[in-house]
């Protein structure tokens, strides 16, 4: 079974990507392990079980209290999703919220981090540019960030933004695992501020290579990628954009900083950030 992390807070937005979070993980066959970020020099771990029961053992009463007031939120997400999960657990740390979150999800071995793009309420930076910068650049495995007004919907078509080259070949092998999992098409995307000959053999040694796939490859000449991108969505239909975490330069070029307004916090389709490195089971 996989595993994934979710960071909250108490927001409208954490509680709209935790049920998201609720469907992934019943696609994936996975279980959560929610996350949230205190001040107070104390961290204790729970596990709820049936659905976050209030079996309580948290030896800091006023986070104690807190929680008392969301679960039963979570309780009613989680019933109204009709997904009946196997395991539920609840984690409290005290730091710096990127930190955290990564620390976290190397210990708890995860394979996803789910998390909204707009929080408040004591752990607002963990959706902020900076800190979800950190979390995509730092964390041991794959980053699904979740619009604030996104409802649930299978990602059908995949948008893969990347640069065609041996690094990103391989990585589109992986990629189709994980689309397969929802019978998905990928659209692979690079984009470039010219054009070169050499381009049209490299678009066929990609399509030769993976013949038979539910698989497109492009290539755009512009130089506002955000426009290029937003417009792709649009007409594509694309339930989510997939990015190599492991291309800094690519991410700061093309996401992190160009994107970041109408990518990693406007659109209203997830943005999964990619990992080479992988927990260790």
């Amino acid at each position: 079974m996989k595993k994934i992390l979710f960071p909250f807070d108490f927001s409208k937005a954490s509680l709209n990507a935790f049920e998201y979070a609720l469907h992934f993980a019943k696609a994936v066959d996975a279980s959560i392990v929610t996350l949230h970020v205190y001040e107070r020099n104390k961290s204790n771990y729970v596990d709820y079980y049936d659905q976050l029961n209030k079996n309580y053992t948290i030896g800091d009463w006023e986070q104690l209290e807190t929680y008392k007031a969301i679960v039963p939120e979570l309780n009613a997400i989680t019933l109204s999703s009709g997904i009946g999960l196997r395991e539920i657990s609840h984690l409290l740390e005290n730091g710096d919220p990127a930190t955290v979150i990564c620390n976290a999800a190397e210990r708890e071995k995860v394979d996803f981090i789910i998390m909204g793009t707009v929080g408040a309420h004591g752990l607002a930076e963990v959706f902020l540019g900076s800190v979800t910068e950190k979390v995509i650049n730092d964390a041991p495995c794959d980053v699904l960030a979740i619009p604030v007004a996104y409802q649930y919907a299978e990602p059908l078509n995949l948008l893969y933004l990347t640069e065609y080259e041996d690094f990103a070949y391989r990585k589109l092998s992986d990629i189709l695992g994980f689309a397969n999992l929802f019978k998905a098409h990928i659209d692979v995307l690079e984009i470039r501020s010219n054009d070169a000959p050499s381009y049209g053999q490299i678009l066929d040694k990609w399509r030769k290579k993976f013949e038979g796939e539910n698989v497109d490859f492009h290539v755009h000449i512009g130089l506002v990628a955000d426009e290029v991108v937003t417009n792709f969505v649009d007409l594509a239909k694309t339930s989510m954009i997939v990015i190599t975490a492991h291309r800094k330069s690519l991410l700061r070029r093309v996401f992190l900083y160009s994107l970041s307004q109408q990518l990693a916090f406007h659109t209203h389709v997830p943005v999964l950030a990619l990992h080479e490195k992988k927990p260790h089971r």
